[in-house]
């Protein structure tokens, strides 16, 4: 594999001219530099019809972070840009067969690499994990499902379509995860999390802080991390809460101010202690809510749909098919609109702008507990971050090891993008990764080729001050 270097010779009898965006290699070989992913690929001497699998993968990698949606417009963008000449030659006259293979390979070998990058990362960096974020996902298919691919609840509001089931572990206020899982789509939460839990403990020291969400935290579940860890979960709002919910509205002395217009009320007991918090911000936010979901529910409740039913009647001789006519109609309440919306808004709708979260940590105060909950907003952006920018969803794949493999670059890509973040973050500052996956398409290499298919100059274009930050080689 040829580094990204950079160097210029006086051009003569030009030929051609390929241009392509750099950015993501640069930052591929940065992270690679410091974990040395091509390194452990090429430990393992896996090859695909001659081309090494570290070339492929950092063209597949690099491929996501461009923006490529699926395998063969990566493999035109890598032959028809001038990419492969710099990844490794051979990719210019292979067909994309060996780009599919080698995701397929990848499939048993993708998440053991991960997780070994991950250590390789926490063991040069020496972070201190002090907080670890547990969440859920999933990615539906399109077109040939494989045996992976089931029903179930879906985050992207695809029922219609089969799924797979994406777990995450995220820590601290890192943009990747340090390590992922993957089960067929109609696993839950609750089921899922106790099984992915015990696989994932070995990447968190003892006291660690574990924070998940309501649809984690069942007794079973918070008993199961309590064992050697600390915990914050948000809790459902059953039929006791919503009881002292309406008592402390009844007594709104008992609640306590905190910073940012939130109030609370702490209960302890012997195992631990639960925070009843209240925002007039949130409430606004549930309520408007409610409003959209009411205009949606009076607009269908205008319309009136017609069916036709068929009845079947049977005799020990015959059967009798009857075709009646059944006029099926949606009728409002005799209420005024405004009146009709009062009422959708406070049903059960006491309970907007509370929330309550629970932990076995006894010092761990309100205004704290707060924070690590909001800090949980973390692991949701990387989930967002994989599957906008790092393309995740969609799968157009047939095989299950061609998911898991799918997964594997996907959350590599994600991995090259959190990591050089995190080593950079002195110059990127509050950069969203988004702003920085667009900043660093901007950033291209023109290659120039003499008569002979030679290249005699490579000239960066669109560099700017923070380009020579990131990448030193540009200051040349």
């Amino acid at each position: 594999m040829n580094s990204m270097g950079v160097f210029s010779l006086k051009v003569f009898g030009l030929d051609q001219v390929k241009s392509f965006s750099a950015g993501s290699l640069l930052m591929y070989e940065s992270v690679d530099k410091l974990l040395d992913v091509s390194g452990l690929l090429r430990s393992s001497g896996l090859k695909v019809r001659g081309v090494d699998l570290a070339d492929i993968v950092k063209s597949l990698g690099c491929g996501v972070l461009d923006g490529k949606r699926s395998i063969r417009a990566i493999d035109l963008d890598v032959k028809g840009s001038g990419k492969a000449d710099y990844v490794n030659n051979k990719l210019n006259v292979a067909d994309k067969r060996v780009l599919y293979r080698a995701v397929e390979l990848l499939g048993s070998t993708g998440h053991n690499l991960y997780e070994t990058l991950t250590q390789v990362f926490q063991k040069k960096m020496g972070i201190e994990i002090v907080q670890a974020d547990f969440d859920y996902s999933s990615s539906y298919f399109e077109g040939v499902t494989v045996s992976l691919a089931k029903h179930g609840y879906s985050r992207d509001h695809r029922p219609d379509k089969k799924q797979v089931k994406l777990g995450l572990v995220q820590v601290n206020d890192e943009k990747f995860a340090r390590t992922y899982f993957l089960e067929s789509g109609e696993k839950t939460d609750l089921t899922q999390f106790a099984k992915d839990f015990p696989k994932a403990r070995k990447h968190l020291p003892k006291g660690t802080l574990v924070v998940i969400d309501r649809g984690i935290s069942v007794p079973k579940n918070l008993a199961l991390i309590a064992k050697e860890h600390r915990y914050l979960a948000g809790l459902k709002k059953g039929k006791e809460i919503k009881a002292k919910i309406r008592a402390l509205k009844q007594d709104t002395g008992k609640l306590v101010d905190l910073k940012g217009g939130y109030k609370f009320f702490a209960e302890k007991n012997i195992a631990n202690q639960t925070f009843y918090f209240y925002s007039e911000q949130l409430f606004q936010q549930h309520q408007a809510k409610r409003k959209k979901k009411f205009q949606q529910r009076y607009e269908k409740a205008l319309k009136t749909k017609n069916k036709d039913k068929k009845k079947v009647t049977k005799t020990s001789l015959q059967k009798t098919v009857i075709y009646t006519q059944v006029n099926i109609q949606n009728r409002l309440l005799p209420k005024k609109r405004e009146e009709l919306e009062q009422d959708f808004l406070s049903h059960d709708g006491c309970y907007d702008g509370w929330f309550v979260l629970e932990t076995n940590d006894e010092k761990m105060t309100a205004e704290q507990a707060l924070k690590h909950y909001k800090d949980k907003d973390a692991v949701e952006k990387v989930i967002c971050t994989l599957k906008q920018d790092c393309k995740l969803r969609p799968f157009n794949v047939r095989k299950d090891a061609c998911i898991k493999g799918s997964l594997f670059i996907s959350m590599l890509a994600s991995l090259v993008l959190g990591v050089f973040y995190f080593t950079q973050k002195q110059h990127l500052g509050k950069m969203s990764t988004r702003t920085l996956i667009e900043k660093m398409k901007t950033l291209t290499l023109d290659l120039i080729y003499n008569t002979t298919g030679q290249i005699i100059e490579q000239v960066f274009k669109n560099v700017t001050a923070l380009f020579t930050k990131l990448f030193p080689q540009l200051q040349t």
